[in-house]
């Protein structure tokens, strides 16, 4: 009898365990297909580490590079993109999380005229670790 009855504690707890795996893979791939059908809408989502900052001379805004996990080039636009704590998009290295829109410009002098940079969309909100 004792036995039996351990028998049916491990199974509850294999159980429980399983349960806990495939609910947490749900609320992942849940998550990753809401980032999918918000960027359909011209709106994106990203986060990653600043690799790089352009300081694009001739439109007045900057381009971060920013690193995966969720990767790209985003133009920040002083006036437009709301910055939050802790304001360190100015360097290579935060971590920053933040969304966007479609579209935008980065526009750098080279030798007598501009030449515009690619990007992948303008930065509405941002923020950023120390």
């Amino acid at each position: 009898m004792n036995l039996l009855a351990s028998r049916d504690k491990k199974l509850t707890r294999k159980t429980k365990i399983i349960a806990i795996i495939l609910i947490t893979i749900s609320i992942v791939g849940g998550a990753f297909f809401f980032a999918k059908k918000v960027m359909g809408l011209g709106v994106f989502v990203f986060g990653g580490p600043i690799v790089w900052v352009d300081y694009c001379t001739c439109s007045g805004n900057m381009r971060l590079t920013i690193g995966p996990p969720v990767p790209g080039r985003y133009v920040f636009q002083p006036g437009a993109s709301m910055l939050y704590l802790f304001y360190q998009v100015y360097r290579p290295g935060p971590w920053t999380l933040g969304g966007g829109t479609a579209g935008g410009s980065c526009s750098i002098y080279v030798g007598t005229g501009c030449a515009t940079l690619p990007t992948s969309g303008t930065i509405r909100m941002i923020g950023t670790s120390l």
